[in-house]
């Protein structure tokens, strides 16, 4: 093992020591021994943690002493058995746990003498653990890089983006958020079908479509697996040019094929044409934006939610929630409870409308308690009938009128079945979509009873969320780690 001493001249000197630095070394082999190479880097001095990433081809790791991580930086390349490694630093913060986010509100409760009111409580924890706006910014200018690097292989005249949505653009992102893209172009010019089969994209240098850019027509006629296989080759190109981001993955096979990497250990999903996404981010946030209230007590449902392991984890990849999923079944029960009316100046069509956001008529009737209690009990209910919640409503429909108008979804619209592995609409008979499965709905169904039982029991208005995580703490065992059960919300 050699640690290639070349690019060390170069020291950082304009580096001011900090509390923390992280660095993220690529370019392992599958074959790779972490433990073997955590001994090696404690030549460098003691580890406080190392976490491999997804797929394997790169760790993130955090010396003890700020001072040994910026010794092993300066080298910035290094040779372990057979890879040679780049070594850069990293400014995420890792993977947010929600035994983390636990311990961070727990913390935050403990320093008031006296039980919050709910309204205080909800934004505390949001600005506890919410995605940071510098942190947000990062990404849009991440974004934006990405966008001119892919700009040079398209003709103007397709007006491609590769645009940001979700949580990241909400507000009610988690300081973990994944970072949701969407590929987009111009198709407003009338289509007409062009021979591609001269176009390569799978083996022509991308030197060739630099020179040659890929017309509007050209792209519309390739087939969306093809497309998917050319965006994930310009991915891992421009990973080599600037080391930006890694782990680039074309899962062209999917239903709807989606190319996933990183940027600084944050979780990318990059998909086509998603204009169904970015319409349902927009119903979030253009809902609540102005609504400073019902913001924070959505953020604290999804807070909660995420705590009590609804939501798809690395424990439950599969089978859960999604926080969109969760968002629009408050949204339902906000229009049940009269605080939400129905989309403004639109009428839906058969479940699927152009509003893009609901009206607000507000307060909270009853008061807070109840309301809360409100939603666990609606949620308790709403699964025991054959319905289906509107991904773009929020209403609950039964199921057999729920179809979108022909063309929307391609020729003959769709029906529920053709669309629950990605969760829209959310049937809510027994069964649900194959996306949730009944294993998780029980789960859930389970939180919302604990919910019910302990908020009845709580005197007054004040210390609802404390009193919602002492529940998920004294369950720790089942949603997070038994260390939990060592914290204590007095």
């Amino acid at each position: 093992m050699k640690i290639d001493t070349e690019s060390s001249k170069f020291q950082r000197s304009d580096m001011k020591p900090k509390k923390k630095l992280v660095l993220r070394i690529y370019g392992f082999s599958p074959s790779v021994n972490f433990g073997d190479f955590r001994t090696f880097l404690e030549n460098y001095g003691p580890i406080r943690f190392l976490k491999s990433a997804k797929g394997r081809e790169s760790v993130t790791v955090q010396f003890e002493k700020y001072d040994h991580g910026l010794r092993l930086l300066n080298y910035k390349t290094l040779r372990f058995g057979n890879d040679n490694l780049t070594i850069h630093e990293s400014d995420y913060k890792f993977e947010v746990s929600k035994r983390q986010v636990i311990k961070r509100i727990i913390n935050e409760f403990d320093k008031h003498e006296v039980p919050l009111s709910f309204s205080g409580e909800a934004k505390m924890i949001r600005d506890t653990v919410e995605l940071k706006p510098e942190n947000v910014m990062k990404r849009l200018e991440f974004v934006a890089r990405l966008n001119a690097f892919v700009r040079q292989f398209f003709d103007e005249s397709l007006n491609i983006e590769v645009k940001a949505f979700g949580s990241t653009l909400t507000g009610f992102g988690l300081l973990d958020a994944d970072l949701d893209l969407t590929f987009l172009f111009e198709r407003n010019t009338p289509f007409q079908a062009v021979d591609v089969s001269h176009l390569k994209l799978k083996d022509d240098p991308l030197e060739v479509f630099k020179k040659k850019r890929i017309e509007n027509m050209e792209w519309r006629c390739v087939s969306i697996a093809l497309k998917a296989v050319f965006l994930g080759r310009l991915l891992k190109q421009y990973e080599e040019e600037t080391d930006e981001i890694s782990d680039v993955v074309c899962i062209e096979a999917a239903r709807v094929p989606i190319i996933t990497f990183k940027f600084n250990h944050i979780s990318c999903d990059l998909s086509f044409t998603n204009i169904l996404g970015m319409r349902k981010a927009d119903l979030l946030k253009l809902t609540t934006e102005d609504h400073p209230e019902l913001s924070n007590t959505l953020f604290f449902i999804r807070t909660w939610a995420r705590c009590a392991g609804i939501f798809k984890s690395t424990e439950r990849p599969v089978g859960c929630f999604s926080s969109y999923a969760f968002s629009i079944l408050f949204f339902c029960y906000c229009q049940h409870s009269k605080v939400l009316g129905p989309l403004e100046n639109n009428e839906p069509i058969q479940g699927i409308a152009e509003g893009t956001k609901l009206t607000y008529i507000g307060g909270y009737h009853g008061g807070i308690k109840d309301f809360v209690i409100g939603f666990f009990e609606f949620c308790l209910n709403v699964y025991k009938a054959d319905q289906v919640l509107c991904p773009m409503t929020a209403q609950i429909i039964p199921i057999k009128e729920f179809q979108a108008p022909a063309g929307w979804y391609g020729q003959g619209g769709f029906r529920v079945s053709d669309v629950s592995n990605i969760q829209d609409p959310i049937e809510t008979g027994h069964n649900i979509t194959s996306s949730v499965t009944k294993e998780n709905l029980e789960r859930f169904l389970d939180r919302a009873r604990d919910v019910v039982e302990a908020l009845m029991n709580l005197d007054g208005e004040h210390g609802i969320a404390k009193e919602m995580f002492n529940v998920l703490r004294q369950r720790s065992s089942r949603v997070v780690s038994p260390a939990l059960e060592k914290m204590q919300i007095d």
